[in-house]
């Protein structure tokens, strides 16, 4: 295992290391709180809206085309404009999903 500075947080630098993973596990827990649950980032409605994407979709991940899909990821991402409507959305892996950024 690889030990690297921890990225910390935008507005709380820190001094750990972290252990193949971006952030040290007491900064990851931080962030995470910080991020809120899926329901508080994206309204009520997100897991019927994911669960019903993935169901129209067949379950195909429209990243890397295999099937076993377990997500719904946003083409234009929220960031960049994008909303959570049916037609911004199609299935994904997780992994796939997070590899995109």
């Amino acid at each position: 295992m690889t030990l690297r500075p921890c990225l910390g947080l935008p507005d709380q630098p820190c001094t750990m290391l972290a252990r193949d993973a971006s952030r040290c596990a007491s900064c990851e827990a931080l962030r995470q709180r910080q991020r809120g649950t899926v329901t508080q980032r994206f309204g009520t409605g997100w897991t019927e809206m994911s669960q019903r994407v993935i169901a129209e979709e067949c379950g195909i991940c429209w990243l890397c085309g295999s099937p076993g899909a377990d997500t719904a990821d946003h083409i234009i991402r929220r960031r960049d404009g994008g909303t959570s409507a049916r037609d911004n959305l199609r299935a994904a892996h997780r992994a796939c999903n997070s590899a995109r950024g």
